[in-house]
């Protein structure tokens, strides 16, 4: 059986802060890209409106963006996060305080929450919305008050055409970077749940078979069983069981090891596989007893054929470094519905007459109707 990757081998819960990183590093460079373009936009407006400390800040930040993405790789998720969240935040927060509304910091505070609700939990999204909202509350009434002004004059700001450039600007980089973080969002809840469905199916696949020789264990055997039994019935058909035990295994393990007899039954598996339909199952019960059902079965002599083909091919040797390993199989079949209409008893009798084959010189086969 192949073991899944690495990358899969996290559990969900790892994974996701894997694909949260991978985001939180996204996002840092599109706010690169907004530090190299729309800052040096903004600051040109100082030709018009003297210099600012709303560009001192802009500065700063800029410079704290670039030094991020340099040491990104050693910087932690959380620190890289409360970062962005203090840069949104800081934006916002100068820009209405430096030109009211006319500066457009809300737009910076929209996208703050926007990653705050992506990274975070709901308890913190709803604790930052609601400071965002008090602290929004107090500038507007020190604007309406007469507390707080703006630093330029509202009418000379407005016909700037380095004012609307820089809204242009921030504005088409701000909706770009909520589209793609919301692309990028998507994608890596896709992956994960991917990845999380993957795992499932390689779960089951383990809970239902053998990990050493691929084949159904007795759970899943068990529901083929019943499966059968209702094809059958429909069809006026039989199922048989053939209950399989080595003959000679203990010898192998005991004299050449275990890893020989783990060898042996990975290729007894192959040959039996080999020798039945593809609609008939090969299953491991236990350390070397198999069972094999025959869907599908017209007569009994069909399945005394399968047996005998399936003695023939565990007959023949392994050839295994330089040793040759020999075994064989001694097998009881039982019928449905003809000895029993379900799988406990079904299955207690072909080992029955498993035993009765032990008994009487073992490698060969019986039904369990056959006299002694």
């Amino acid at each position: 059986m192949s073991n899944l990757s690495s990358k899969k081998d996290t559990n969900p819960s790892e994974r996701w802060d894997q694909l949260r990183n991978d985001f939180i590093d996204q996002v840092l460079v599109m706010f690169l890209i907004i530090a190299i373009v729309a800052t040096p936009i903004s600051i040109s407006r100082s030709l018009n409106t003297g210099w600012l400390f709303l560009y001192n800040v802009q500065i700063i930040l800029a410079t704290t963006i670039l030094l991020l993405y340099l040491f990104r790789k050693r910087i932690s998720f959380l620190v890289k996060s409360t970062f962005f969240m203090i840069i949104c935040w800081t934006l916002g927060m100068a820009s209405l305080l430096t030109f009211g509304l006319g500066g457009g910091g809300y737009l910076w505070f929209m996208l703050f929450h926007f990653l705050i609700a992506t990274i975070f939990s709901p308890r913190i999204t709803t604790m930052t919305a609601t400071i965002t909202i008090i602290s929004l509350a107090l500038v507007g009434v020190g604007y309406t008050t007469g507390i707080l002004k703006s630093a330029v004059d509202a009418n000379s700001f407005m016909v700037r055409t380095s004012t609307w450039a820089t809204v242009l600007v921030t504005f088409g980089l701000i909706m770009f970077m909520a589209f793609r973080s919301i692309g990028i969002l998507q994608q890596s809840t896709r992956e994960l749940f991917k990845e999380v469905q993957e795992q499932q199916i390689q779960i089951n696949h383990m809970a239902n078979h053998d990990q050493l020789t691929n084949l159904p264990v007795m759970r899943l055997a068990r529901d083929r069983l019943e499966v059968a039994f209702r094809r059958a019935e429909r069809n006026n058909k039989k199922v048989a069981l053939l209950f399989i035990d080595l003959d000679g295994f203990k010898k192998v393990n005991d004299t050449y090891g275990h890893a020989a007899g783990d060898f042996v039954l990975q290729i007894s598996a192959k040959r039996m596989c080999q020798v039945v339909r593809v609609n008939d199952t090969i299953a491991r019960i236990s350390g070397d007893e198999f069972l094999a059902i025959l869907d599908d079965v017209t007569e009994k002599q069909a399945a005394a054929e399968v047996a005998k083909k399936i003695i023939i091919a565990l007959s023949q040797t392994i050839n295994r470094d330089d040793a040759s390993l020999l075994v064989g199989a001694s097998i009881g079949i039982s019928l449905f519905p003809d000895d029993a209409g379900d799988v406990d008893t079904l299955k207690r009798l072909a080992d029955a007459a498993m035993y009765k084959v032990k008994k009487a010189g073992k490698n060969n086969f019986t039904f369990v109707n056959d006299e002694d």
